[in-house]
């Protein structure tokens, strides 16, 4: 979901907005068995966080598009 959920926050908000809905509830800042390989299964690219995990511990995660879309909608 994460380059979909990156479309998608943008006019979901928008819609939400005209709607009168005070809040909404992002519920997956990351996936930890779902983590991000640079080579063989890359288990993030079906992850809906919006955030990488990454198996190396020195790495934790790294913002993914929708993590900054979601921070262009609370500017």
């Amino acid at each position: 979901m994460a380059a979909r959920g990156c479309r998608d926050c943008g006019p979901a908000s928008q819609i939400l907005d005209e709607q009168g809905v005070d809040s909404a509830f992002v519920f997956a800042f990351a996936l930890h068995g779902f983590r991000h390989r640079e080579t063989g299964d890359d288990l993030d690219l079906a992850s809906y966080g919006i955030v990488k995990v990454f198996e190396d511990p020195a790495r934790a995660w790294e913002p993914k598009a929708a993590y900054h879309a979601l921070g262009e909608i609370y500017r």
